[in-house]
């Protein structure tokens, strides 16, 4: 396991499961985290402590509005927290968020989210595509199916019998 690095990440995910993977990446890579519920969670913990220096939110966090006016408020309040929102939703998700906080496109490799929490602390910015990255042999989803499967694992394609 990586050494600890400096500041906490604080995880507000509204799936369990992309919840518990994020943090347990993040937390072998050496990042110190919190997991919370909700947005007012996310709110009472910023107000709390200056330890935080990552959000990451998903756009369904509940806000009255959802993760999106959330990261407008927590940029206007607390503008060095770097903030992160994930969305399967698509890519019209960037054109409503404040300038400098970032878009990760569900599904996504980990290592874009490492890197954006690593940019954070350094003070850089990289470019991210703005379409996933999907590996091969894993259908790609689209329309309405694309919503219901977001966060969930998919089988692997199976092969014709060659016996």
């Amino acid at each position: 396991m990586a050494s600890k690095r400096s500041g906490l990440v604080l995880v507000a995910e509204m799936d369990g499961t992309v919840c518990m993977v994020t943090v347990d990446l993040l937390e072998d890579a050496g990042f110190r985290t919190l997991t919370v519920a909700s947005a007012d969670e996310v709110l009472s913990v910023l107000r709390d402590t200056d330890r935080v220096h990552t959000l990451i939110t998903g756009r369904s966090v509940r806000f009255p509005g959802d993760g999106i006016e959330l990261a407008h408020r927590v940029h206007a309040l607390w503008p060095n927290i770097r903030v992160i929102v994930t969305s399967g939703a698509g890519g019209d998700v960037c054109e409503g968020l404040p300038r400098g906080v970032r878009f990760l496109p569900k599904p996504y490799p980990f290592t874009a989210l490492l890197r954006e929490v690593e940019d954070g602390l350094s003070g850089t910015d990289h470019q991210l595509s703005s379409a996933p990255l999907v590996p091969d042999g894993i259908p790609v989803l689209t329309g309405a199916s694309a919503t219901v499967s977001i966060g969930v694992a998919a089988a692997p394609v199976s092969e014709p019998d060659k016996s």
